[in-house]
């Protein structure tokens, strides 16, 4: 993950790349947060990544490719359908998040005379980057799939069906593309 302030942007791409690949021990530390090794274990760089077009298409990505032997796969415009699970994504962590943040932006419907909902924003980027972490540390050892579907040596092994579990087991059973990096 990575949280800027810059719009959707090469360099955004590239901090949210540098982080899954580095320690969340030490990142989570940076922002007040203590985990163990277990909570968050991914500091991989995988063969293959599933991009939107955008930040990884023109002559930047081919320095990426060459420099860590990564594939880059960019779906097709105009289907939004291929990006339903990056894009429900941030629904989930708006809908997590909202109750907890002043001035969060709950859609665009101003009447005449309304308080501007920006004034009452007080968090400093480092507070809001800290409250992403939450969330996704939320979702990867405590949130359940309910619509995953899981093959037999899953069910056989009677596998969790929480994020952090299957991770856990796919390392173990299906393992041999991830990649670590300093």
């Amino acid at each position: 993950l990575y949280v800027g302030l810059e719009g959707p942007s090469w360099f955004g791409a590239m901090m949210a790349l540098s982080n899954t690949a580095s320690e969340k021990v030490s990142y989570c530390k940076e922002y007040g947060i203590e985990i163990t090794k277990d909570e968050w274990e991914c500091h991989y760089l995988p063969q293959t990544l599933l991009a939107d077009r955008g930040e990884l298409e023109g002559y930047n990505v081919e320095r990426l490719i060459s420099a860590f032997n990564i594939k880059v796969e960019n779906t097709p415009p105009y289907r939004g359908d291929w990006k339903g699970i990056v894009e429900q994504h941030f629904k989930i962590i708006h809908s997590r998040v909202k109750p907890f943040i002043p001035g969060f932006v709950d859609g665009d419907i101003k009447v005449r005379g309304d308080r501007d909902y920006r004034l009452d924003a007080t968090l400093t980027l480092e507070e809001f980057t800290s409250v992403i972490i939450r969330c996704a540390l939320y979702h990867n050892n405590h949130h359940w799939q309910t619509e995953y579907n899981q093959d037999e040596m899953m069910i056989n092994d009677e596998v969790a069906l929480i994020p952090r579990e299957l991770w856990n087991w796919g390392i173990k059973n299906r393992s041999g593309k991830l990649r670590s990096y300093p």
